[in-house]
């Protein structure tokens, strides 16, 4: 019989969490946020959350890959509560996850970084980004219900990056000159992620415009048939991204800045 824990790759464990639940950890995995859709399937209810020491296809945001050396970041796909499809809001829990990453950063370094937040789902430090959310959903155990899929990436012991990014990227080490444990920020971001998940939006939105760092930032936008390129005003209420295209203030949900 082949072993549950083990069938997910060599170094694979489960890591017992109070609530009965656990956290599957595997050294080395394709995606952390495909792994969880599988375990889904095979109707796995105790698992919490994936992680892995090293992913050869993590995806970031529009498909873009995660670029990040074996065991010096936090990368992780939480299962969040079935929900009914029809109150399913994407924005909401998008928003939640960043702040829960940023408020996760700062108490893990004592306040040394105090990160920003970049719509729609950025977190940066200056303007590099040390941290990135990917929200998914997967069929959930009944009928019209889904289960949000949270995928979080954190630069946690980078000492350096690649050229081609290293004007954009930074982590932890190198904001601070320090090693992190991953495990204890990742317990700090599952039980800030968990509490954010359960607020009202106007809580989260409050919160997400405390470390809102969008504005003036250039966006590319589709808007009547054309790409049209705008300056960030702001974030509406319902958490639209703002721009300002020549006189004319427009709101979009899909769109690309000009630093990815």
């Amino acid at each position: 019989m082949i072993n549950p824990v083990n069938m997910w790759g060599l170094g694979s464990r489960r890591i017992e969490l109070e609530s009965d639940r656990y956290i599957l950890h595997v050294d080395r995995v394709a995606s952390t946020m495909d792994t969880a859709r599988k375990l889904l399937s095979k109707g796995d209810r105790q698992v919490l959350a994936v992680a892995a020491g090293f992913q050869t296809k993590g995806r970031g945001r529009r498909g873009g890959a995660w670029v990040a050396p074996p065991d010096s970041c936090l990368l992780i796909t939480y299962f969040l509560p079935p929900t009914p499809s029809a109150t399913f809001d994407a924005q909401q829990i998008s928003f939640a996850a960043g702040v829960a990453v940023a408020q996760a950063i700062t108490s893990a370094t004592d306040g040394e970084i105090t990160p920003k937040l970049k719509w729609p789902n950025d977190v940066i430090v200056g303007n590099k980004k040390i941290a990135g959310v990917l929200i998914e959903i997967a069929t959930g155990v009944e009928p019209d219900q889904i289960v949000p899929l949270v995928g979080i990436g954190i630069n946690v012991n980078v000492p350096e990056f690649p050229a081609d990014i290293a004007d954009v990227a930074t982590s932890i080490e190198l904001e601070t000159g320090l090693l992190c444990d991953v495990n204890s920020l990742e317990e700090i971001v599952r039980k800030n992620l968990l509490m954010l998940a359960e607020e009202g939006w106007q809580e989260v939105l409050s919160l997400w415009r405390s470390y809102d760092a969008t504005t003036g930032i250039r966006y590319t936008m589709d808007h009547e048939g054309n790409r049209v390129e705008g300056i960030a005003v702001g974030i509406s209420d319902s958490g639209a991204l703002q721009l300002r295209v020549g006189d004319t203030i427009l709101e979009t949900v899909a769109a690309t800045s000009s630093a990815g």
